[in-house]
C-alpha cells in the first residue's frame, strides 16, 4: 500500500490502480528520475509517465513526460493545455483542432499553448517524450509571440534548427526513462540561457494571480505589476498565448475537472463557487477538455484521463500544472 493507491510493481501488466482516478499510480521504484507512471486496465501497454523538473527548471517547465501506446490505430482526446516540445520517437498520425486544422507529426515538434481540446490520430505503436513549457518556458526557448502558435503544431526544426534533431535521435537511441530525462534535461537548460530575456517578474506575477482564485479579478494582477490592462493583455499573449480573461476561464475549467477526476467533493464547490450555473459549467468543462463533467471518468477518453493524473506531483512540479 503506498498513500490511498494500491502499487504492484510489474506495471506493463496493468495491476496497479489508482482508486480514486480510475487509473492505476505507481513510483517508478530505482529511478533516479522518481517518474510517476499512470496507465490502465489492459493487455497492452498505454501509459503515461511523468517526472518533476529538477529545481533550476521549474520555473520554465511543467514536467517530462513519456507516452506509450501498442495500439496500431490510435484515436484519442488530448485537453486544453501549456505549450509543449514534443519528441515523436515512434508512430506516424497528426493532431485534429475543432477548427478543422490538421497538424502532422514531426520528429521535433512544437505544440503552442491550447485553450481548446484536440484529438491524436494515429498509427502506432506511438512513443513521445515532450517538456511541458510555462510561459517563462516558452519566451526563454522560443523567442517568438505565444499567440502566433496557440492551439497549432509547427515542425521545431523550423524554429531552432536541424541541431534539435541530435536531441531526438538521442532520445530515439534509448529505451531508458532515466536517460531520456537526463537528455530533456540538457536540452532544457538551453532555456536558461535566454532566460534574461523574459519578464519572469511578469509570469511569476501572472503564475500567482491564477492560483490565486477561481476568479481572480485584473485589478489584483494590474496593482501588482503597476501595468495597464492593454500592456498585461499584449503580454499575456505574448508568453501565455491568451488573454487574461480566457487564461482565467481555462484554468479555472482545468482545475475544476481535474478535481472531478479526482472524485474529490471539491468538484461540486467549484462548479457552484465559479460559474453561474450548471449549464455554464458544463460548457466550459467541456470547451477545454473535450468532456463533459460527467464524462471525466469515461474510460473511452483515455489518454485525457492520465493526464489528470498529473495532480500526482503536486509540491515536485508548478501548482499551474499540477492543480490543473
Amino acid at each position: 500500500m503506498y498513500g490511498k493507491y494500491i502499487c504492484v510493481r510489474e506495471w506493463r501488466r496493468c495491476i496497479i490502480f489508482a482508486q480514486k482516478f480510475g487509473i492505476r499510480l505507481s513510483g517508478l521504484y530505482g529511478s533516479q528520475s522518481g517518474a510517476w507512471t499512470y496507465g490502465l486496465g489492459c493487455t497492452n501497454v498505454f501509459s503515461l509517465d511523468y517526472v518533476p523538473p529538477p529545481p533550476d527548471l521549474s520555473e520554465f517547465l511543467t514536467a517530462f513526460y513519456y507516452f506509450r501506446a501498442d495500439d496500431a490505430e490510435l484515436n484519442e482526446l488530448e485537453r486544453a493545455d501549456v505549450a509543449q516540445f514534443r519528441f515523436v520517437l515512434a508512430g506516424e498520425g497528426h493532431m485534429e483542432f475543432p477548427d478543422g486544422n490538421h497538424y502532422p507529426f514531426t520528429p521535433c515538434s512544437l505544440l503552442g499553448p491550447r485553450t481548446v481540446a484536440s484529438r491524436i490520430v494515429a498509427k502506432g505503436p506511438v512513443r513521445a517524450f515532450g517538456l511541458g513549457l510555462l510561459a517563462a518556458g516558452w519566451g526563454a526557448l522560443t523567442g517568438v509571440e505565444a499567440v502566433s502558435l496557440t492551439n497549432k503544431m509547427i515542425d521545431a526544426t523550423s524554429l531552432l534548427g536541424p541541431t534539435v534533431l541530435d536531441v531526438h535521435r538521442a532520445l530515439a537511441a534509448t529505451d531508458d526513462l532515466d536517460a531520456m530525462v537526463e537528455i530533456g534535461t540538457s536540452f532544457a537548460r538551453t532555456l536558461r540561457h535566454r532566460a534574461d530575456q523574459v519578464p519572469l517578474w511578469f509570469t511569476r506575477a501572472v503564475d500567482r494571480w491564477l492560483i490565486s482564485s477561481l476568479q481572480p479579478v485584473l485589478a489584483d494582477l494590474i496593482a501588482d505589476t503597476g501595468l495597464t490592462r492593454r500592456q498585461i493583455e499584449k503580454l499575456t499573449k505574448q508568453l501565455y498565448g491568451a488573454t487574461p480573461g480566457l487564461l482565467v476561464r481555462k484554468y479555472r475549467a482545468l482545475r475544476a475537472a481535474n478535481a472531478l477526476a479526482r472524485g474529490d467533493e471539491m468538484g461540486e464547490l467549484l462548479a457552484a463557487d465559479a460559474y453561474y450555473d450548471q449549464s455554464h459549467f458544463i460548457r466550459e468543462v467541456k470547451e477545454f477538455t473535450g468532456i463533459t463533467p460527467g464524462g471525466i471518468k469515461d474510460e473511452e477518453e483515455r489518454l485525457s484521463r492520465l493526464t489528470f493524473g498529473r495532480a500526482a506531483l503536486a509540491g515536485k512540479v508548478s501548482s499551474l500544472s499540477s492543480d490543473s
